[in-house]
């Protein structure tokens, strides 16, 4: 058997494995914002994405100006593990072999991609945008000393240790830290950051993209980054928006509920909020665009099909038609309306 062979072999493998492993849930009633209980806005929601066994109940906060989702019951967090055995984080975490393509169909995606791509580029700088969201808004500061929260296999890390930062990160999976401090050479911790005992005021800035909406105690999280920054030091979280145009369109086909990884969404408010009742003085959160297209495609998938793969090429009227919607999307966050697929926090201690 070849490589190609091999690979959805042992894809099939992992996936059986998922499925014959139970994951133990418990009540969460509460919102982790604000405390008050939820209405139950989707019923019997499945793993879209890994083929987790399960099915999941998503909340929505019932005070109006928190707007909190999220998952009741939920994993137990011991047994939580077990939704990411195939998860992002991994460096080398296998996929379904993409089916193969006419040459031409393919030569024809690509121009019109080319052309879309210039229009957005020229129209809302959309490549400024995404790589200053990859960046994590520090593109402007002066190297110090940053961690990241949830680091993965190291890539954000080490981005920003060739910018001249001096960096440590953090993470749970043991494949991704194997990956950081192997191939990148990172000082890369296992676990919780509040479990590390990192000294006060060490660092200048603190960063986590895509993990608050994956943890259980946020305030705890908040609190420790807040005690670990300097004095007038920051703090970038990027998480997905409750109240995103993706959302509003496709409702629980949307590709960032994520069950059972997601155990809560925010608002631009209620990550306010949390932000704030961990100390920090100056908390501004704003929306972003930047990559919209993938998650409106994701999202139109998991309508479609049930569920959505990260290998699968686009179509052409996708190029077309997500990166359309990514430009709708700009324009209404231009006109003061929190819509963007991304929530983006920047607050200082």
């Amino acid at each position: 058997m070849g490589l190609e062979g091999d690979s959805c072999k042992i894809k099939g493998m992992v996936i059986s494995l998922l499925e014959d492993t139970v994951i133990r849930v418990e009540s969460n009633v509460n919102c982790r914002a604000c405390s008050m209980p939820g209405h139950i806005s989707y019923v019997d929601m499945s793993d879209r994405l890994f083929n987790v066994k399960g099915f999941w109940n998503i909340k929505k906060c019932s005070r109006l100006k928190c707007g909190t989702y999220w998952l009741d019951p939920m994993p137990v967090e011991e047994d939580i593990h077990i939704a990411y055995m195939d998860y992002f984080t991994h460096d080398s975490f296998l996929q379904e072999v993409p089916p193969r393509e006419n040459i031409l169909y393919k030569v024809a995606r690509g121009i019109v991609a080319r052309i879309s791509g210039l229009i957005l580029k020229k129209s809302i700088n959309i490549d400024a945008q995404r790589l200053s969201l990859s960046n994590l808004k520090l593109d402007e500061d002066v190297p110090g000393v940053l961690f990241e929260v949830g680091c993965g296999s190291g890539d954000f890390l080490a981005r920003m240790h060739d910018r001249g930062w001096n960096v440590e990160g953090v993470d749970s999976d043991p494949e991704a830290i194997k990956t950081a401090r192997g191939r990148h050479g990172l000082t890369v911790y296992s676990g919780k950051m509040e479990n590390l005992n990192l000294p006060d005021s060490k660092f200048d800035v603190v960063t986590m993209s895509h993990v608050i909406e994956h943890v259980y105690d946020p305030i705890a999280l908040l609190q420790e980054c807040f005690r670990v920054l300097k004095p007038s030091g920051k703090l970038v979280i990027v998480t997905p928006n409750a109240s995103s145009l993706g959302h509003q369109m496709y409702k629980e086909n949307w590709f960032h509920l994520d069950p059972p990884r997601h155990i809560s969404i925010y608002s631009n408010t209620s990550l306010g909020a949390i932000v704030k009742a961990s100390g920090f003085n100056t908390v501004k959160v704003m929306t972003s665009a930047a990559n919209a297209e993938g998650v409106l495609r994701g999202s139109c998938h998991i309508k479609k099909y049930g569920k959505h793969s990260m290998c699968e090429p686009f179509k052409i009227y996708e190029v077309v038609k997500y990166l359309a919607l990514q430009f709708y999307e700009h324009i209404l966050i231009s006109c003061g309306k929190p819509v963007g697929e991304d929530l983006v926090c920047i607050a200082h201690k």
